[in-house]
């Protein structure tokens, strides 16, 4: 059943209407937490710090099934390199900012991306999973 975003989801995994859910782990991690939902495994390649007790599906035996949620500031194209840096957003470089996000069961990349290198990212995430649509006939809502 198709919704129209995480919490959604979430919520009808919580009400019974819908068995289970592949979602991102922050929206997810309170309710985890407290009981409400049970979280099988998470499919990033390392368990997650918030939920240091939930396997990774690769730990489950169900290799090569890696997907994470992707986030990132995006601009227009010709955007200038000066204002489109967010200088009021805190860096995943600060450990305040890292430990926030580890809290709720984000993953802050500290260091070492550039914009090149994000957009390569993107582009073969977007590969990797037509690959999987095409391979498994699944057809386009």
């Amino acid at each position: 059943m198709p919704f129209s975003g995480g919490t959604p989801a979430i919520q009808a995994v919580v009400a019974g209407h819908t068995p289970l859910s592949f979602q991102a782990i922050p929206p997810a991690t309170e309710l985890i937490k407290d009981g409400k939902l049970r979280a099988l495994a998470v499919t990033s390649s390392k368990r997650a710090a918030a939920l240091p007790d939930v396997p990774t599906l690769d730990e489950l035996g169900i290799k090569g099934q890696e997907a994470e949620t992707m986030q990132g500031v995006l601009a227009p194209a010709g955007t200038p390199k000066r204002s489109s840096t967010c200088s009021s957003a805190r860096s995943p470089r600060s450990r305040a900012a890292r430990r926030e996000g580890e809290d709720i069961g984000a993953r802050l990349r500290a260091s070492g991306i550039t914009p090149a290198e994000f957009g390569a990212y993107i582009k073969a995430e977007i590969a990797k999973w037509r690959k999987v649509i095409e391979d498994g006939g699944i057809p386009r809502i």
